[in-house]
């Protein structure tokens, strides 16, 4: 899944380039998922009975026609709760992409990527003004910071493991990902899942 700050960045494009009327309900929504120690319910996932490889856990990860069986997308909070899981569909179909993910281990793979958004959070946070977004008016960033922490503690256990993490991830395409998705037409998206 992407990171808080990839979620922050493409949220905010998206708030500049559309109309949301209640901004803090609309980034409420688009972290909420993530805040959580049960994701598969929040992004309407199945957990897989086998993790032989990263492909098998994020192709059952997220699921946009569960979400829209359970939720419209009239209300600011709902509109950034599926910006979210369109970000995080789209990171793994599209940014990384069947190909490779078939090839990657589940734990490597998830480590890298967290290490990967340790090493980009400073870039993304100036690029996209996130510092701006008060997120401790929004909501209870306790669990967030508690995430933060557990993410650090899994990267300095594979390092201990001898396994040193990889940063798996060009800011340069993280980049061109982050105004993709923000340029989304999220009710064409919606739309679209609904008729398959």
């Amino acid at each position: 899944m992407a990171s808080f700050n990839t979620h922050l960045a493409i949220a905010k494009l998206y708030a500049e380039r559309n109309k949301v009327g209640d901004l803090a309900a609309f980034y409420k929504g688009n972290i909420d998922p993530d805040l959580t120690d049960n994701k598969d319910t929040t992004h309407y996932g199945a957990t897989p009975n086998s993790f032989e490889h990263a492909w098998v856990r994020v192709a059952n990860k997220v699921s946009l026609s569960k979400f829209l069986k359970h939720n419209t997308l009239d209300t600011d909070l709902n509109l950034g709760r599926f910006l979210h899981l369109v970000t995080d569909q789209k990171l793994f179909y599209e940014f990384f992409g069947k190909d490779l993910l078939e090839t990657l281990d589940h734990d490597q793979f998830t480590t890298d990527l967290y290490y990967s958004y340790v090493v980009g959070n400073p870039h993304l946070i100036k690029k996209y003004d996130l510092h701006e977004i008060d997120l401790d008016k929004i909501m209870d960033t306790s669990i967030m910071k508690e995430q933060m922490r557990n993410v650090g503690k899994r990267i300095d256990d594979m390092k201990r493991s001898n396994y040193t993490p990889k940063c798996i991830i060009d800011v340069d395409l993280l980049d061109a990902f982050i105004n993709k998705v923000a340029s989304s037409d999220l009710q064409n998206i919606a739309l679209l899942v609904r008729k398959s």
